[in-house]
């Protein structure tokens, strides 16, 4: 019994092996976590800097992709994506009285598109970058305060929608690299790890911090996919 058990594992793997066609179209899910971040400047010295800290980020959503040939393609990748930053500050009442050090979280929720050029090499498993821009259409902006009030304030509302002190849309530049290991002769499984830089200035008053500050923000993340590949 185990010997059979063990012939079929072999068999398994060695059929997960096998080198895919060379396919022209290429459709799948995909899901990512990361970090990412809000990049706040020019100051007046002209320099940028990180007031918030980077937090927690991921995005799940679907991928198409065209092959002209083995080597190039273009990949599609349409997500839902959570953005933000933290900032750590210490709280006060009305009367000066320190309420201690809380953190205040923006999430910024879009819909995003990355179009890229990829570049692929490699014979069986194979290795792959990517290059080209993405746009963003802002869902919501919601911050998140911290319940420094506890039930006694049960009015209070801790997250606030602010969605309009900032741009509706997003752009900037996408890279990144990957492998990607072939499932049988249709099916594969990609990890990449993938950054996504802004370009636009995302406020339309300074994010409520400082009118002539712009705000734009980064991401990077690994993303994992599944594709079906067809038409070859």
């Amino acid at each position: 019994m185990k010997k059979i058990v063990f012939v079929g594992c072999a068999v398994c793997l060695l059929l997960l092996t096998i080198k895919s066609q060379n396919q022209k179209f290429e459709v799948g899910v995909t899901g990512a976590a990361g970090a990412s971040s809000l990049l706040i400047g020019p100051d007046a010295s002209g320099t940028f800097g990180f007031v918030y800290k980077p937090k927690f980020a991921y995005s799940f959503g679907v991928s198409f992709q065209y092959n002209f040939n083995e080597f190039f393609g273009l990949v599609i990748n349409p997500n839902y994506l959570r953005k933000g930053g933290q900032l750590d500050g210490e709280f006060r009442d009305g009367l000066g009285n320190s309420l201690g050090t809380h953190s205040v979280v923006k999430n910024f929720n879009y819909f995003s598109t990355p179009f890229l050029a990829r570049f692929t090499f490699g014979k069986n498993v194979r290795f792959f970058a990517n290059a080209g821009g993405y746009f963003g259409y802002l869902i919501n902006q919601i911050s998140v305060y911290p319940d420094i009030y506890g039930s006694n304030f049960p009015e209070v509302n801790n997250e606030i929608d602010n969605t309009e002190n900032w741009d509706r849309f997003d752009f900037g530049l996408s890279t990144g690299v990957g492998i990607i290991i072939p499932l049988g002769e249709s099916f594969s499984l990609s990890v990449e790890l993938r950054d996504n830089f802004g370009l636009k200035d995302i406020s339309k008053n300074g994010g409520l911090i400082n009118t002539t500050d712009t705000w734009s923000n980064n991401i990077a993340y690994l993303q994992v996919g599944f594709a079906y590949g067809f038409g070859g």
